[in-house]
């Protein structure tokens, strides 16, 4: 979903403000401007990027990480519940059991 900007959008504490219109994902400019020099093209691009980096954009944002948490997870939402994004978009991939527990090597000597 393409990201476009809205500069009547005034973000605050725990709510981008953010809408889907038409198919777009519509943001404040600074949510915009965070989002290009991010290289962050896309809305699920910029949903990801904010979930696991929130205090990146608190930063830029001056907000607290805890406030971008909340936003971030209400824009999963309003991108899922818009029905152009699905929710397996924002899925962890599970990890395979075997990955966490590889049987060990023997330690090789030196010389």
């Amino acid at each position: 979903m393409d990201i476009r900007l809205d500069a009547g959008i005034v973000p605050r504490p725990g709510d981008f403000a953010a809408r889907v219109d038409a198919g777009r994902l519509v943001v404040a400019p600074q949510l915009a401007k965070f989002a290009q020099a991010h290289r962050l093209r896309t809305a699920e691009a910029l949903a990801g990027y904010v979930v696991s980096f929130p205090t990146s954009l608190a930063l830029h944002l001056g907000w607290q990480p805890n406030a971008v948490k909340v936003a971030a997870q209400l824009l999963q939402d309003q991108l899922i519940g818009s029905g152009f994004v699905q929710a397996k978009v924002f899925e962890l991939p599970a990890i395979r059991s075997n990955a966490l527990h590889a049987p060990s090597t023997p330690a090789r000597r030196m010389g």
